[in-house]
């Protein structure tokens, strides 16, 4: 407790399995309703995504390494900072996995940007990701991404369950996706494989 700066200092280390550390500088002023932590992630697991992306993401494994800072007034908290990203992420609407590796992520106030990251269905087959999650001090989350894909598993549905089709497809070509208020638009212009 700084009681000269009347914040809370915090200065510590999280340790988890596979050699994973994180990294915690900064403070956390409730006088001043400020937050300003700096986060160093070496092999971090990137749960927390569960709660901010839940909506559109399952089975999220994925580590990072880099730097962040959770900063701003208490009530209106953003991220900013740059991570590399590793591991699988699931894709409820598509009922897809993708593997990330080295994959960029860039955090600035109110946007988490994916700039030209590739990622790989189970079969090697590759796209690219661009676009970026939007948010409000981390609430009122929205997305817009755009994929291009070369010939990469784009939908796995094995039975109808509550769709009027259902069916695995490959494809080459583009797919944008916005997501917003509980809706999902797609707007494709893909070759099926």
């Amino acid at each position: 407790l700084n009681n000269k700066e009347q914040q809370i200092d915090i200065d510590g280390i999280t340790y988890d399995e596979d050699n994973s550390r994180t990294f915690i500088k900064g403070y956390v002023s409730p006088q001043r309703n400020y937050i300003d932590l700096g986060i160093k992630a070496q092999n971090t697991r990137c749960e927390f995504l569960k709660e901010f992306c839940g909506s559109f993401m399952r089975d999220i494994n994925l580590r990072a390494n880099g730097a962040c800072k959770v900063i701003g007034s208490l009530d209106e908290v953003n991220l900013t900072g740059k991570l590399i990203a590793d591991g699988t992420v699931g894709i409820t609407p598509l009922n897809t996995t993708y593997t990330l590796k080295n994959d960029t992520v860039t955090m600035i106030p109110n946007e988490i940007i994916f700039s030209g990251d590739s990622v790989w269905d189970s079969r090697g087959h590759h796209g690219i990701v661009n676009g970026a999650l939007h948010h409000k001090a981390l609430t009122n989350l929205t997305y817009n991404l755009n994929i291009t894909a070369d010939n990469l598993l784009a939908y796995d549905f094995h039975n109808f369950g509550e769709s009027s089709f259902y069916g695995t497809v490959y494809a080459t070509g583009t797919c944008g996706i916005i997501g917003r208020n509980g809706s999902v638009d797609f707007n494709i212009n893909a070759t099926p494989e």
